[in-house]
C-alpha cells in the first residue's frame, strides 16, 4: 500500500509539472499585415468631411466596426486596414449632411454615397461609382471592361475614369468635369444614401444625353 501511495503521489507531481510547462510555453503571435489606404473624394470638387471606409460587408454603408477616416480640408483621407481585406474589398465614401465642397464652400444638405472598386482607392468620385455600379449589375465583370463601358456611355474614348479630373487640362477632362458638376448639382437632394449610386448613374446619364450635341461638337469620337 505504501509503495502504491508513493507511485500515485509521484504521478500526480509529474502531471502538475507537465501542466506548468504547458502554461509557460508562449505561442508566437503572427503579426497582422496592414495596408495604408489613402486618396481623395471628389464631386465637382474635393469634399471635406466625407467618411471613407472599407465596406467589409458590402452594404454601401460606413459602420463603426469598419476601418475608416474622414476627409480633411483638402478632401483627402488616410487609414490603415487589414492588408488581405483591403485587397479584396471596395471602398465607400459617405458624404453626410454638413460636409463641404472645399472650393465653393457649399455645405452638403442631403447625404449621398460614392464608391470605388477594389484597388482603385486614389480617387473616389461619381465616375468610379459608375464603374462600381456597372460591375454590380454584371457580376464577374472586371474593372477594365466596366471602365470601357462607362467611357463609351460618356462618349469619351479611352478616358481614365479613375483619375483626378480636376488637374487634367485636356478637353475630355474639362468635359467630364462639366458633366460631373451638373450631375452633382442635380444629385445633392437625394434622400437615401445607399441608393445614391444607382440614382447618380441615372442622373449622370440624363445630363449626358441632354448634352450629346454639345459633346459631339466639342469632341468628335468614332467607335
Amino acid at each position: 500500500r505504501h509503495k502504491t501511495y508513493i507511485l500515485l503521489l509521484s504521478a500526480l507531481m509529474l502531471s502538475a509539472c507537465n501542466e506548468n510547462r504547458d502554461d509557460n510555453i508562449s505561442v508566437p503571435k503572427v503579426p497582422v499585415k496592414t495596408l495604408t489606404l489613402q486618396g481623395i473624394v471628389l464631386g465637382a470638387n474635393a469634399i471635406q468631411g466625407a467618411i471613407v471606409c472599407l465596406d467589409t460587408n458590402d452594404n454601401l454603408l460606413c459602420e463603426a466596426q469598419e476601418p475608416q477616416a474622414k476627409t480633411n480640408q483638402l478632401g483627402a483621407y488616410q487609414f490603415n486596414a487589414n492588408a488581405v481585406a483591403a485587397q479584396q474589398t471596395a471602398l465607400v465614401a459617405y458624404i453626410p449632411q454638413g460636409a463641404m465642397d472645399v472650393v465653393t464652400k457649399e455645405i452638403i444638405e442631403k447625404p449621398y454615397t460614392l464608391t470605388t472598386p477594389t484597388g482603385k482607392h486614389a480617387v473616389i468620385s461619381p465616375l468610379s461609382s459608375f464603374v462600381m455600379e456597372t460591375m454590380r449589375l454584371h457580376q464577374g465583370m472586371d474593372i477594365d471592361t466596366a471602365s470601357q463601358i462607362v467611357s463609351y456611355q460618356l462618349k469619351v474614348k479611352d478616358f481614365n475614369v479613375f483619375k483626378d479630373y480636376r488637374n487634367d487640362n485636356s478637353e475630355i477632362a474639362k468635359l467630364i468635369l462639366d458633366i460631373v458638376s451638373e450631375s452633382t448639382k442635380w444629385g445633392k437632394n437625394l434622400e437615401n444614401a445607399p441608393d445614391t449610386i444607382k440614382s447618380y448613374k441615372h442622373l449622370f446619364h440624363t445630363v449626358t444625353l441632354n448634352r450629346l450635341d454639345f459633346i459631339d461638337k466639342r469632341i468628335p469620337v468614332k467607335y
